[in-house]
């Protein structure tokens, strides 16, 4: 039972991570392939300060990962499934 209940916080934790418009932007961005924080600044339109507050939220919450290249930092998704259960719940609530 303790294992269900630490599972169960652990999944709503992590989908708190991604329940918000940036954040599902970012990683909508990520889904073809890693970029650092200017490329998602201008994919996405927004600040760069706000862009990176939201990838750390998602990296602390294992959602992404971070590579470092001399002075740029890469970002990817951690678990390619992620992708599919955004595109998934786009389908199940923005489809009726």
């Amino acid at each position: 039972m303790e294992k269900l209940a630490a599972q169960t916080q652990h999944t709503a934790y992590c989908i708190k991570a991604i329940a918000h418009p940036v954040r599902l932007s970012i990683l909508m961005a990520l889904s073809e392939h890693e970029k650092n924080v200017q490329e998602l600044t201008q994919t996405i339109g927004t600040t760069q300060s706000n862009i990176s507050q939201h990838l750390f939220q998602m990296k602390a919450r294992d959602v992404l990962i971070a590579r470092r290249e001399g002075n740029m930092t890469y970002y990817s998704i951690r678990n390619s499934k992620v992708i599919k259960l955004v595109e998934l719940m786009k389908e199940i609530f923005c489809n009726q």
